[in-house]
């Protein structure tokens, strides 16, 4: 009879042993299938990495050199929340090789190191900063050709600043996936760019950087930066909010008159100055002009970008309002800023002339035998969703993951980060389309 016991106890203890040291051992092959495909953006290193049951994997401080720089970005963590049965059941070459169908990954307490000051100024010039919303209003204030000086960052954030990332993909179907990029930017702004992709094939691999675009969701929230800025600016305007407001509604009048020979109405003005607030919500919707791979779209300069798409703007939760400029008044143009606009649209001219030349995006289509289905699971009852992770599809077409908190006759609350849950976006509920839940 004791016999019979041990054997049943050792029964049990293996079925826990088994699967425990089977996600252990697929992970390290899950870790390599994601570091092989983010290895194009520049190489990563990191120092520990833990597994447990639910099928997150913790990789633990982190560098991230990307390609072409010296100086590289620190991080605490990241988070790879696979899926539990993808880690159990496939097979090592399945986990090195392709990426699942569904992925987030969540990096946290982002910083810069002090290798160098070649990355810091990247973010500052030419990537980060002028993509986030408006420029974050550095026109009319920065003290660096259109960019906030190294001295103006100090002085906004003496201590610095440090960033959470999460990027979440999910296959729709063989050709299209649905992602989201947040950033969150401790005391200052959170940021999320969305959209769907579409895939170059329906091979097992997935890639991403031949993936195309054509329209980009971005959502903007101001947590703190807007004061500070604001407080920082308008000492330049005597001690004036509303004095540096203008002036920078100014600037950005000029530079569209140079740049495109066109003006902003007065509408469009308008907006432009509510965006510079504190506590200000923005949405866009950016239809580029053409389809774009996705490293294209990542190395085109933010204004070439806006000023080559159909853009729409809305403020909070209001209507969106389409984003066009209108014919100069020559009249109330003064000579310095004609001969400005004359050598700009010069210069624009020579640069376009290669650009424009029509171009066919290569799509290398492989179809599985039989198709493949909709992973999609909609729901008919949202209620039965909250507290629970969600994809939503909006009518405008925009994808939201999350955890959905609450939803009442007017809004859906959804949290849009899974390790602090500080991020929130609120959706009007006759906007959404669909609500499914994420497995």
């Amino acid at each position: 009879m004791n016999n019979n016991k041990i054997i049943a106890l050792i029964i049990i203890a293996l079925l826990f042993i088994g699967p425990y040291w089977r996600i252990n051992d697929n992970s390290k092959y899950v870790i390599d299938g994601v570091k092989n495909h983010l290895s194009t953006l520049g190489e990563w290193k990191h120092a520990s990495a833990s597994t447990g049951l639910d099928g997150k994997i913790t990789l633990s401080n982190l560098t991230f050199i990307p390609n072409g720089h010296n100086q590289g970005f620190q991080i605490r963590s990241m988070v790879i929340h696979a899926n539990i049965w993808d880690v159990l059941l496939k097979s090592s070459r399945e986990l090195t090789s392709n990426l699942p169908n569904v992925m987030t990954l969540s990096l946290n307490d982002i910083t810069l190191n002090s290798n160098g000051t070649d990355l810091n100024q990247s973010i500052r010039v030419n990537n980060f900063w002028p993509v986030a919303a408006n420029g974050l209003g550095a026109l009319g204030c920065a003290e660096d050709e259109g960019h906030y000086s190294q001295d103006q960052w100090r002085q906004l954030f003496p201590q610095g600043l440090a960033f959470n990332v999460e990027f979440t993909y999910r296959k729709i179907d063989a050709f299209k996936i649905d992602f989201n990029f947040n950033v969150d930017t401790s005391n200052a702004w959170f940021t999320t760019w969305s959209g769907t992709a579409q895939r170059a094939s329906d091979l097992p691999r997935i890639t991403f950087d031949d993936v195309i675009l054509e329209t980009l969701y971005y959502y903007h929230a101001d947590q703190g930066f807007n004061k500070r800025r604001n407080d920082l600016c308008a000492k330049a305007h005597r001690n004036s909010f509303a004095a540096y407001r203008l002036e920078s509604a100014n600037v950005l009048q000029q530079s569209l008159r140079a740049q495109v020979a066109k003006d902003m109405p007065e509408k469009l003005n308008n907006l432009y100055q509510r965006t510079l607030a504190a506590d200000t919500e923005i949405n866009a919707i950016i239809k580029l002009s053409e389809p774009k791979y996705i490293t294209e779209v990542a190395a085109a300069p933010a204004a070439d970008l806006l000023l080559k798409s159909k853009l729409e703007l809305a403020l909070g939760e209001n209507d969106y309002t389409e984003v066009a400029l209108k014919a100069i008044d020559h009249i109330d143009l003064n000579m310095e800023l004609l001969r400005n606009q004359m050598e700009a649209q010069e210069k624009k001219a020579a640069e376009e002339a290669e650009r424009n030349k029509p171009k066919e995006l290569i799509r290398t289509v492989t179809h599985q035998i039989g198709g493949e289905k909709r992973r999609a699971k909609n729901l008919s009852n949202w209620a039965d969703a909250v507290g629970q992770q969600v994809n939503i599809k909006t009518k405008r077409g925009r994808p939201v993951f999350g955890r959905l908190v609450s939803i009442n006759g007017d809004v859906l609350t959804v949290t849009t980060r899974y390790m602090s849950g500080d991020a929130t976006i609120t959706i009007p509920r006759g906007d959404v389309l669909s609500v499914g839940l994420s497995r």
